[in-house]
């Protein structure tokens, strides 16, 4: 798929907007506690939705620089995501439920519907907004919104013609080029096209290995067309198409070996104690891989919706589908020793079919609706070896699965009196998940079926607070959110001495699961009108049942005592912490925005066999869930005035701050603070915008994230780290033009 600058242009300079939209959009404080969503599927105001989430709508991620999934992050209070591995392996951490084996605990939907492994990916083009909801969603999403939601909300055809096209240059070979063109042919016809093409080259060197090619190259091109047909008043239909390419090269990802470890030398494993550093110099070997050592992914989507609506009535059928085939190549010891190679297959195709009603009564409402979702994803890792003769290539288990969720669900919100509204969501769901492994030549397969029903409560009471002439909402909720179980597929092909040891490892082939009562108290709403907004809550978790990464010892089929890693359920976690969001204009040309989230997690009754083998003693209550900051703060100023008639300046300076994180349960290595400056300045008239803007100025190189790995030295039995570097500072300048 090409995207060529002709295309755009030829198609820009046609289109004849009456009414396009700005390039810097502005807003007001107003105008934004009244921007709709639908999180609960319906259409209500930001300032009257009693639970704790986010909108931030094209004119916030503009003017926050917020080019990826991770620069979102740093915006939303208790909200964190790193690169892992490039984008490969990257998981949303909401309010320290973190989680490294299983599914994801934060569920990522596109337009109110649930996908699979599409995070790292989404380009932030063609967003009306971004919905950031904290807390478990089943309820309302379904499976796989354990810990909260994102919702990625995209910009829908509408009755204007108009065309925007977007160009970003910046060190390291940065590039962007998108446009967003929208034409009405009809008054019932509207079609949007919107297509991106983003890359980098590599920006950190390869110092130390076999080949000049470095680290960080990323591509990414894509084209969405969407459109919308309103035969009447009471009717309408809409469908969007997605297809997306992403080429990256090698995963800028570097071991720390077993020389760097300091701690528990006197045992086999050893480890670190400390923060980890940016290392100095890195490298990694190409020139033995029996294949391409890049990302590749091909995403493709269709969403299509139907709704009907009446006076006090409405229902809408959605049916997406989303695919997914990655193929990821890399040195597999990570550094310059000539050892290993491994590349990762993965494909999946999810679909989903819902349909939702909607009563209105004079007192509250009803909501009715059904959901069938179906996942198909496949797995494979192949590795090769490399140790100065012929390489050898073993190819690993070729894992599929299967599942098949079906779920029934209703929402009620009546009002009480007194301004008193008490809303109850719940969803009972029925989870088959079927696997079949080939191993070998021989296939094995197993299906099990989880029956589960998730509810959240909301009371909220509206206050009029008449000295600051404000409105604010007090809600309390209470709400259960469930992690899918699964299967530990890689034991049935184990070799055994006997069929008593077998049957005693295939018991441990289903782990369940994971479960999470929430328990907010929030308050929302004005502090002075239309001049100062806040948002504020505390929650505390109780997770139980974890899904912990264990080793279990059996005797195989030579009488040797071995071991298999597998998933094991295991000890609980309470979280507790609070959020804080406040949006202010200071005055008719100053705003400013803070957000800041606060969590504590601790391990209760959980040991793991890689503390045991560690230390000696598997216990780790006590500890902090690994890769949760327990502090997370940004603060923005901007400033906006007009220079004269129809040119305007605007000015952003934005600071994020998020402590440190434990690399694993043992909570003995660290990744430090980490600190990113950006400022922007940009000149605005009529139909053109220049920006001139810098990301991560103070150049922290922090790594992004780090996990335990073993050195290949050592045939992977001595542990190291694997740490994915940071990306540098980077400077550009940024051109928009519409045409209308």
């Amino acid at each position: 798929m090409n995207i060529g600058i002709g295309l755009l242009f030829i198609f820009g300079v046609s289109a004849n907007a009456e009414n396009g939209p700005s390039l810097l959009v502005d807003m007001s404080l107003e105008q934004l506690l009244n921007i709709p969503i639908k999180t609960r599927h319906f259409t209500e105001q930001l300032n009257s939705a009693p639970r704790p989430l986010s909108v931030y709508t094209e004119s916030t991620l503009h003017r926050n620089l917020v080019n990826s999934s991770y620069d979102l992050s740093l915006l939303v209070p208790n909200f964190s995501m790193h690169r892992n591995f490039g984008r490969y392996q990257e998981r949303p951490v909401i309010r320290g439920v973190a989680s490294i084996v299983g599914e994801s605990p934060a569920g990522i939907l596109i337009d109110g519907i649930s996908v699979s492994n599409m995070t790292q990916s989404i380009p932030m083009q063609g967003l009306e907004q971004i919905e950031v909801l904290r807390g478990p969603e089943a309820a309302l999403y379904g499976r796989a919104n354990f810990s909260g939601a994102i919702n990625f909300v995209y910009k829908r055809p509408v009755q204007n013609n108009y065309a925007v096209v977007n160009s970003k240059l910046a060190n390291n070979q940065y590039r962007t080029l998108d446009f967003e063109g929208n034409i009405a042919p009809t008054n019932t016809t509207a079609l949007l096209l919107t297509a991106v093409k983003q890359s980098n080259a590599n920006s950190i060197d390869n110092n130390l290995g076999d080949t000049t090619r470095g680290y960080g190259a990323e591509q990414t091109q894509m084209l969405s067309l969407a459109g919308t047909w309103q035969p009447s008043e009471h009717l309408a239909f809409y469908y969007r198409a997605t297809k997306q390419d992403d080429n990256d090269g090698h995963i800028p990802a570097y071991l720390q070996n077993r020389e760097f470890n300091n701690c528990y030398l006197d045992t086999s494993i050893q480890y670190y104690c400390g923060e980890l550093a940016a290392p100095k110099a890195v490298g990694y070997n190409s020139a033995g891989a029996p294949w391409d050592l890049s990302l590749e992914n091909t995403i493709e989507r269709q969403h299509l919706e139907a709704s009907v609506t009446q006076n006090k009535f409405d229902i809408t059928f959605t049916h997406a589908r989303s695919s997914l085939n990655n193929t990821t190549g890399f040195d597999g010891d990570l550094y310059e020793l000539q050892g290993v190679y491994t590349q990762l297959n993965k494909h999946s195709a999810d679909i989903t079919s819902q349909v939702i009603s909607n009563i209105y009564f004079d007192t509250g409402r009803l909501l009715i609706g059904a959901s069938h979702y179906s996942l198909d994803k496949f797995n494979q890792t192949n590795n090769a070896f490399d140790f100065g003769g012929p390489i050898s290539v073993m190819a690993g288990a070729a894992q599929s699965v299967y599942v098949d969720n079906t779920s029934l669900f209703a929402s009620v919100d009546k009002e009480l009196g007194n301004d008193i509204k008490l809303s109850v969501d719940v969803r009972y769901s029925k989870d088959e998940i079927t696997y079949s492994s080939l191993d070998n030549g021989e296939t094995y397969s197993d299906a099990n079926v989880w029956h589960s029903v998730s509810p959240r409560v909301n009371v909220s009471k509206l206050f009029n607070i008449a000295p600051l002439n404000s409105q604010w909402l007090a809600y309390i909720s209470i709400a259960k959110g469930r992690k899918p179980g699964g299967f530990n597929d890689n034991l049935e092909s184990l070799a055994f001495e006997n069929d008593t040891e077998r049957a005693r490892i295939l018991g441990f082939k289903t782990f369940e699961e994971e479960t999470l009562i929430s328990y907010d108290i929030g308050l929302k709403g004005e502090l002075i009108a239309n001049k100062v907004f806040f948002s504020t809550n505390i929650f505390y978790y109780d997770w139980q049942q974890l899904q912990l990464t264990q080793s279990l010892s059996y005797v195989n089929d030579s009488a040797q005592n071995v071991r298999v890693t597998t998933i094991a359920n295991g000890g609980k976690s309470h979280n507790m912490g609070a959020e804080l969001e406040l949006e202010a204009a200071l005055t008719s040309a100053f705003f400013t925005r803070l957000n800041m989230g606060v969590t504590q997690t601790e391990l209760k009754n959980t040991a793991t066999t890689a503390h045991l083998d560690l230390t000696g003693n598997g216990d780790v209550s006590g500890n902090r869930i690994p890769n949760a900051p327990q502090l997370d703060a940004y603060v923005g100023l901007y400033y906006q005035r007009t220079l004269a008639s129809n040119l305007h300046l605007s000015l952003s300076s934005t600071f994020a701050y998020e402590s440190k994180r434990y690399v694993a349960e043992h909570n003995l290595a660290t990744i430090g603070d980490f600190y990113r400056l950006n400022l922007m300045a940009s000149i605005e008239r009529d139909n053109w915008a220049v920006s001139l803007w810098g990301k991560n100025l103070n150049n922290d190189t922090t790594p992004e994230s780090a996990a335990r790995f073993g050195d290949a030295a050592t045939f992977f039995q001595t542990r190291a780290l694997g740490i994915s570097l940071a990306e540098e500072r980077q400077v550009g300048l940024g051109v928009s033009l519409s045409f209308h």
